[in-house]
């Protein structure tokens, strides 16, 4: 009777370990995903800038053409990668 209570009790205390181990292991991972995918929206937010600060202090339509080029193709990298 006493074996098996033990054995029932380090039986638990393993599965409780494990899923603890496994959630933390999951929260973990979660929270990288997040932070990547802020980063990446950090990173493409301040390109968006510059390029607007760029758009209102060349007003010459060759730089122009090109930086609404450049914008698009930021933001379809972003999207790419958000997904």
């Amino acid at each position: 009777m006493i074996q098996t209570f033990v054995k029932f009790a380090l039986f638990k205390s393993k599965l409780q370990l494990f899923i603890h181990l496994n959630l933390f292991n999951l929260i973990a991972f979660i929270h990288f995903i997040a932070n990547f995918l802020t980063l990446k929206f950090h990173i493409c937010f301040v390109s968006v800038n510059i390029l607007e600060i760029f758009t209102i202090f060349i007003k010459t339509k060759k730089f122009l053409i090109l930086n609404c080029k450049i914008f698009k193709l930021t933001i379809f990298i972003f999207f790419i990668f958000s997904f």
